[in-house]
């Protein structure tokens, strides 16, 4: 899709050029066409995030409500959360200006979090959600808007990455 508001690709990305997030208040987002995961997918890229406490910043979502987020909350604990009937915050904290490689896979409702090639936290089941994904790095409303960097986006359709495989990705 076209851009948004003012994503812009930044000079230095993980690898190359990475897409940057003004966040709050900057309304911008990447359109995509709509992807219709279902329950069975596989997700991964590199983020480095920049969110003020009490924040949320959406990675991928349908535009309203479920998909992919990073939350910092109150408490300024920094976490992936998977929203799908509900929020839940996944796996180890995520240091705020640093890059790290998040990937989530979904097979048929068992969701497990990576970060940086490796396993974080237990699988959250969520069996019976399905996924369409529409957006990065924003939800309708200009709400939940990601500040920060995104880059070396994948996504999987009808495909559980193994352990390996995304730790070879990392």
């Amino acid at each position: 899709g076209t851009a948004v508001g003012t994503p812009t690709f930044a000079a230095v990305g993980k690898l190359g050029r990475a897409l940057e997030f003004g966040g709050p208040g900057s309304g911008d987002y990447m359109p995509l066409d709509a992807i219709v995961a279902g329950s069975t997918w596989s997700w991964a890229a590199w983020i480095k995030p920049e969110l003020a406490a009490g924040s949320y910043g959406t990675l991928l979502t349908n535009g309203s409500s479920n998909g992919i987020y990073y939350h910092s909350n109150s408490g300024n604990t920094k976490k992936i959360r998977v929203y799908a009937s509900g929020a839940y915050d996944l796996g180890s904290a995520l240091t705020e200006g640093e890059w790290t490689h998040v990937a989530l896979t979904n097979n048929a409702g068992i969701v497990q979090l990576y970060l940086n090639g490796l396993a974080s936290g237990v699988p959250l089941n969520i069996v019976g959600e399905s996924f369409t994904f529409t957006r990065m790095g924003g939800n309708a409303g200009n709400s939940e808007m990601f500040k920060g960097r995104i880059d070396e986006v994948q996504l999987a359709v009808g495909v559980v990455w193994s352990a390996s495989r995304i730790r070879a990705s990392y």
